[in-house]
């Protein structure tokens, strides 16, 4: 964030421009909120679609011509409907905890900008008492170099910028990887059977195909879904939370005000004009 000085800004300009930079702050905080939660749901849809195309694929292999007049099609799709849900609910669960630590990353970024931009003020400020003062050196004073923190600031701005892409995008890899086989790829573990057993296992899909199904599709979804429950979730000591944007709103407004109305820089706004 790069702030564009002039000294013939007035209080009325100085006032605006503190207002609109701290409201630059927050919709930008605010904007990267929404895309992480954005990120988050279009991840588990894409997640959920593919789990949704393997199951389909599946039982085609098992039966091409089972459909809704097929017994038992309805135990099916409802086993297959709630299956799907508990996918969806440890996913969004299994997302808690990485938006939470991306809305934390955000709230540091809100408190360096505005630390930033306090550093620029306070480098206008005394740059023209820089100029009409002798310089003199006071070994005992130690010296207040504000461009270097302002540089300083402007790279921490960079980098934190740069975390919150790299949490979304290892957000996105651990959705992928979740619930996931051994071979990291989307599977409903069944095995190609060999030559010698094709026409027996053709009978059996046909005539006992609702049985085939729950073991060798359904039931090691259910089986994976479970363990991801025990192994991963169970880590996280919250329930699953819908992501509240007033709330953040709130976080972020208070992380800004605990920066913009510290006592060193009321000082400086007050002698800008801005307070």
């Amino acid at each position: 964030m790069r702030i564009k000085t002039n000294d013939k800004d007035t209080s009325i300009v100085q006032k605006n421009r503190y207002e609109n930079v701290k409201n630059e702050i927050t919709l930008t905080a605010i904007l990267n909120c929404v895309y992480a939660q954005k990120i988050s749901n279009e991840t588990i849809q894409t997640k959920l679609n593919h789990q949704i195309q393997s199951i389909e694929t599946a039982i085609n292999r098992i039966n091409p011509k089972f459909g809704e007049k097929s017994k038992n099609y309805d135990k099916i799709k409802e086993q297959i409907m709630d299956i799907l849900s508990q996918f969806e609910a440890n996913l969004k669960q299994f997302c808690v905890v990485s938006d939470n630590k991306i809305q934390e990353t955000i709230l540091q970024k809100v408190e360096l900008e505005s630390q930033l931009f306090m550093a620029v003020l306070s480098k206008e400020l005394l740059e023209p008492n820089e100029k009409k003062q002798p310089k003199q050196k006071d070994k005992n004073k130690p010296k207040q170099n504000v461009k270097n923190t302002v540089g300083t600031l402007e790279r921490e701005v960079r980098k934190i910028t740069q975390k919150i892409n790299e949490l979304n995008e290892q957000k996105v890899k651990k959705i992928f990887d979740a619930m996931e086989t051994e071979n990291k790829a989307i599977s409903t573990q069944i095995r190609k059977p060999r030559t010698i057993k094709k026409i027996t296992k053709f009978f059996a899909n046909r005539f006992n195909t609702y049985n085939v199904i729950m073991k060798t599709v359904l039931e090691p979804i259910e089986h994976r879904i479970d363990e991801f429950k025990i192994n991963e979730l169970e880590k996280v000591d919250f329930q699953n939370q819908e992501f509240d944007l007033k709330e953040m709103e709130e976080k972020i407004n208070e992380t800004e005000k605990l920066v913009f109305e510290n006592e060193e820089n009321k000082i400086i706004s007050q002698k800008l004009g801005i307070l």
